[in-house]
């Protein structure tokens, strides 16, 4: 969550990093839970929302530092 966080400030400080930062850790933050906790239903309405802000951000990407 600290890595999205981060992520998102660096984009808004238009450094390109922030939005590799941030997709690796929507990417993370959507698998790990499944590894442990195997038992839980697969999060579709959360990976709807990563892939929805990780698409808005990648088309404004050429904008970035």
């Amino acid at each position: 969550l600290a890595l999205a966080v981060y992520g998102a400030y660096l984009m808004w400080n238009l450094k390109k990093i922030g939005f590799h930062l941030y997709t690796m850790a929507q990417i993370v933050l959507l698998i790990l839970p499944q590894v442990f906790l195997p038992s839980l239903p697969f999060p579709t309405f959360e990976l709807i929302v990563s892939l929805i802000f990780v698409t808005l951000y990648a088309k404004n990407l050429q904008t970035l530092n």
